[in-house]
C-alpha cells in the first residue's frame, strides 16, 4: 500500500491556550492506546537522492502514560513511501500452498519507526474533556529499505531517512471512552523527517 506539512500554528495554539487551561486531574498511572493516520514530510534532497518522493504516509499505534498534567507516549510508525525507484523481480513461490509457481513481484518502499515524548497536557472545559499537549521527544528509524515483502532471498535496498529529536503539540477530544485528536510534530534531522501531521483516534484520557 502506497499509502507534508506542519503548521507552526499547531504549537502556538498549544503554547498560547496553555496559559488559561487547567490542568488535567485524571486517574494517576493511566494507559490508554490508540492509534493514527498521518503524513510525513521527508527532506527534499535526502528524498531526491534516495529516489522516493519527499512525502510519506503513515499509520500509527500509540501507548499513552498519563499521570496528573504529564504525558508519556510510546509510538510505532509504519510509513509508505512514494517510491521513484521501484523495481520488479522473478520470485518463485516455496510455501505450502504455493507448488513453486514462479511470478514477477514488484517492490514496496516502507519504514519503520518508533518515538518516546514527554511532556505536559492541559484540560479545558467544565470536563476537561478537550486536551492540550505539548512534548519533546527522540525517534529512531528501525527499519527503512526498498524491497520484496515476504521474500527471503530477493533484492532489497537501504533507504536513508533519519529520525532524530522532535517537538509535538496535539489536541484531543473526549467522547465518553473514544477520544479523537490531531498531532503536528516538527524533527531538527537535516537528512530525514521533517514534519508530521495527522488524525489520532483511541481511549479517552
Amino acid at each position: 500500500m502506497k499509502i507534508k506539512l506542519l503548521t507552526l500554528s499547531m504549537m502556538s495554539l498549544v503554547c498560547t491556550q496553555s496559559m488559561a487551561a487547567s490542568e488535567v486531574s485524571g486517574p494517576a498511572g493511566q494507559w490508554t492506546f490508540g492509534g493514527s493516520i498521518s503524513q510525513f514530510a521527508l527532506d527534499n534532497d535526502t528524498a531526491y537522492e534516495e529516489g522516493i518522493s519527499d512525502s510519506a504516509w503513515a499509520l500509527s499505534v500509540d501507548a499513552n502514560y498519563s499521570q496528573s498534567d504529564w504525558l508519556t507516549t510510546i509510538s510505532l510508525d509504519l510509513l509508505s513511501y512514494s517510491d521513484n525507484e521501484d523495481f520488479k523481480q522473478w520470485v518463485e513461490g516455496d510455501g505450502w500452498s504455493n507448488d513453486g509457481d514462479i511470478s514477477t513481484r514488484s517492490s514496496d518502499a516502507v519504514g519503520i519507526v518508533t518515538s518516546f515524548a514527554f511532556g505536559k497536557m492541559w484540560g479545558l472545559g467544565q470536563q476537561n474533556d478537550l486536551i492540550l499537549s505539548a512534548q519533546g521527544g527522540f525517534s529512531v528509524m528501525m527499519s527503512s529499505e526498498r524491497s520484496i515483502a515476504y521474500c527471503d532471498d530477493c533484492h532489497s535496498e537501504d533507504i536513508d531517512i533519519d529520525g532524530g529529536a522532535f517537538i509535538r503539540g496535539g489536541i484531543v477530544k473526549n467522547f465518553d471512552s473514544v477520544a479523537v485528536g490531531l498531532r503536528a510534530t516538527h524533527y531538527f534531522s537535516d537528512n530525514g523527517l521533517k514534519n508530521n501531521i495527522g488524525v489520532t483516534v483511541g481511549m479517552a484520557f
